[in-house]
């Protein structure tokens, strides 16, 4: 019983944690809007959606940077690209490196100027919590940016997974909120 009362505290834990930190806050202008990247080619609606959701963020603060993360041996940042150009976007900055969520956020870091950057994360709305949670972690003053036009397919695996990333990520974000 005792094990699986560590288990469910973990659980808890870890899920009011990335609550907790992915509240949006008061920031009404931003350095930098990030957008992370997605595991899909350009019919994908998941990619459609977050380069649309970047296009109007871009529209919406046209003199913050635009920073395109994913992972470029997949073609995540091309296929962005590709679609922002449609769209009249054609300024950004690329990082090409990162294999998941954590990375995109990491790696992209360097490439903003600022001490201190306000970030625009552009994610799909089912990641948005984990996504700001592991900003902040990481020191950033961020919010969140995006809505998710049609619900996806998949959005029953999409919810499971983000249980089971906000369990693998929380040692990782308390360790360097704390640290």
């Amino acid at each position: 019983m005792t094990l699986l009362g560590i288990l469910l505290f973990y659980i808890l834990a870890a899920e009011l944690y990335v609550y907790g930190f992915s509240r949006n806050g008061s920031l009404t202008d931003y350095d930098y809007i990030l957008l992370l990247g997605a595991n899909g080619d350009l019919k994908s609606t998941v990619t459609r959606d977050r380069a649309s959701n970047a296009a109007k963020a871009k529209s919406r603060w046209p003199h913050a940077q635009l920073i395109l993360s994913g992972d470029e041996k997949r073609g995540e940042v091309a296929v962005y690209k590709i679609l922002l150009s449609k769209e009249g976007h054609t300024d950004f900055l690329e990082e090409g490196k990162s294999k998941n969520t954590w990375d995109n956020i990491q790696n992209s870091r360097p490439l903003m100027a600022q001490a201190n950057p306000r970030v625009l994360i552009v994610t799909s709305e089912y990641h948005q919590p984990r996504a700001l949670a592991m900003a902040r972690s990481l020191g950033m003053k961020a919010e969140a940016f995006g809505e998710d036009p049609r619900r996806y397919k998949k959005a029953l695996l999409f919810f499971i997974k983000e249980r089971f990333s906000n369990l693998k990520y929380f040692p990782q974000m308390l360790f360097h909120k704390i640290f």
